[in-house]
């Protein structure tokens, strides 16, 4: 199956496949406690996710259907929206973000082979696009999730070499107060 189809059979096909792995841990868990996360387009892994996988009106489709929540990833919707060739807003407003549950933070660059990664420090445009995601959730516009998570840095050798403790004690007050502000509009 081509990555990037638009044709209906093959967004068919995958939707199932989605559904599928869905329903397996449907059977076990309710609907209200799984949250079905956005992904993002990256090349470089054996399993590649084809181009329907992201598309916001699938995300939207397969997450309505299964009666499950959402995670937005930030990093991943504005990588995905790059790779689309639109907003990262205009792809985020896509999402089904009345069943948001959780949201992902965290830092966007360009890598040395020229490919979008992500956790890494927040920087102007990762805070502005924070900045907006919390203005929709204290306006109301968006369900208000039960945690927001910054993902910078990580464990492996990949994430080792871009997580500094200095980053992460000048970067996480600033953080809470981004979140404390959309949490205590009422």
């Amino acid at each position: 199956m081509p990555l990037d189809t638009r044709e209906p059979e093959h967004r068919a096909e995958l939707i199932d496949a989605m559904r599928r792995d869905i329903d397996a841990v449907l059977a076990r868990f309710e609907p209200e406690q799984v949250i079905l996360e956005n992904v993002m387009w990256d090349p470089e892994p054996d399993w590649v996710i084809p181009r329907p996988v992201l598309e916001p009106d699938v995300i939207t489709q397969v997450v309505r259907e299964s009666g499950c929540g959402l995670i937005l990833d930030l990093a991943h919707a504005d990588i995905s929206a790059r790779h689309f060739g639109v907003d990262a807003r205009e792809y985020i407003c896509g999402l089904p973000l009345d069943r948001l549950r959780e949201l992902h933070v965290t830092g966007v660059r360009m890598d040395e082979n020229g490919l979008w990664k992500d956790h890494y420090p927040l920087e102007g445009q990762d805070w502005e696009l924070l900045k907006w995601a919390m203005e929709r959730i204290r306006n109301g516009e968006w369900a208000e999730p039960w945690v927001v998570t910054f993902e910078y840095g990580g464990v492996g050798a990949d994430y080792e070499a871009r997580t500094d403790g200095n980053i992460l004690a000048e970067q996480v007050p600033r953080l809470l107060e981004h979140v404390k502000c959309a949490s205590s509009a009422e």
